[in-house]
């Protein structure tokens, strides 16, 4: 706990001590941050824990392409990635959930998978990419109780997004359009 005074990381003594220890130094910003980073890496290990006990059949199932996929393969494009695994935050665009990310992975005893990564992704707008994803995981929680996500539950999981890429939305409005004439 000592080095979260040190780094400037004040809130784990909430953390560990349950919140009965509230410090004047933390922002309402920095505690929103804190436990959006927390929920973020709790969805993403439920998530891979689940995927790594998968059979190849199984991981066939959460990895097949969507109708999208499909369309933007056939005009030569290459769709997002859909890898069950997390990659961090945009450290360009979200600093403060990389530094907090960071501290909660390597000093603290959570999350030790994540602890040999990166943890800084080349994707842009990764809060808005895994806000989705935990409104996914929000409503399956409930669910969760004694057991992991089934395949279909890790491709819903993988799915799970506000809006398509223009590109993916262009080359299906195409392909409708030229289905329907």
């Amino acid at each position: 706990m000592l080095n979260g005074f040190i780094t400037g990381n004040q809130w784990v003594a909430d953390l560990e001590m349950g919140s009965l220890y509230t410090l004047p130094s933390t922002s309402s910003d920095e505690a929103e941050l804190v436990q959006f980073a927390l929920k973020t890496l709790e969805m993403w290990d439920v998530f891979e824990r689940a995927y790594e006990g998968f059979t190849d059949e199984q991981r066939a199932v959460v990895l097949a392409d969507t109708e999208g996929e499909v369309a933007l393969r056939e005009v030569g494009k290459q769709p997002e990635s859909r890898e069950v695994k997390f990659s961090g935050f945009d450290a360009t665009s979200e600093p403060d959930l990389v530094r907090i990310t960071k501290f909660l992975v390597n000093d603290t005893p959570r999350f030790q998978r994540f602890k040999e990564r990166n943890l800084v992704s080349n994707q842009e707008n990764t809060y808005r990419y895994n806000a989705d994803k935990l409104e996914f995981y929000d409503r399956l929680r409930p669910s969760l109780i004694g057991r992991l996500p089934s395949p279909d539950e890790v491709r819903g999981f993988t799915i799970a997004r506000s809006r398509i890429s223009f590109d993916e939305w262009d080359v299906l409005r195409i392909k409708r359009a030229t289905v329907s004439s």
